[in-house]
């Protein structure tokens, strides 16, 4: 498994505090990538650029990650990860943790500050689908699909929520 941005990258471009624990952010990555990235950027491209991670990364490719890629799933890491950093799964239950210093926010505010980072999420991920159907030559793999099982590239980032079918 190979992941676009590193947890402390992500703490440098977000606002997720440098005292969040890795192991708590890694599966969010993991999840943003697979169910955010990947959509936009299809199985063929996403998976070339993977190959190519760390350090092998083409000029083409590294410019997609750097200035569009990376800024869409710094937004929806920052999306999904309130409900799982203010949530602790036990044995025992699922609870929120609170401390002398802090308290947790109600729901409705989490959803509100959720709302916001994933409509700038969206917003970026406009920008990738709109840079790459204008580089479409640079990117010949954006739009190739091999078999049935690859993912084919979105053609917006934006979810309406409604489906007209």
């Amino acid at each position: 498994m190979f992941r676009f941005i590193s947890t402390e990258k992500l703490k440098e471009r977000s606002i997720i505090n440098g005292n969040v624990d890795n192991k708590l952010l890694l599966p969010i990555i993991d999840e943003c990538q697979e169910f955010y990235i990947l959509p936009l950027l299809g199985t063929q491209l996403y998976n070339e650029i993977g190959s190519q991670l760390p350090s092998s990364l083409t000029v083409l490719n590294k410019k997609l990650l750097d200035e569009y890629v990376l800024p869409c799933l710094v937004k929806y890491i920052q999306y999904e990860a309130p409900i799982y950093l203010n949530y602790k799964f036990t044995n025992a239950n699922v609870s929120t943790k609170n401390t002398d210093e802090s308290a947790p926010v109600d729901i409705a505010t989490v959803e509100k500050l959720m709302d916001r980072f994933k409509n700038k999420a969206e917003w970026y991920g406009e920008r990738i689908v709109r840079y790459l159907c204008a580089n479409n030559s640079d990117y010949p793999l954006y739009c190739t699909y091999s078999n049935s099982s690859d993912i084919k590239a979105s053609n917006s980032a934006y979810d309406c929520g409604i489906n007209l079918d």
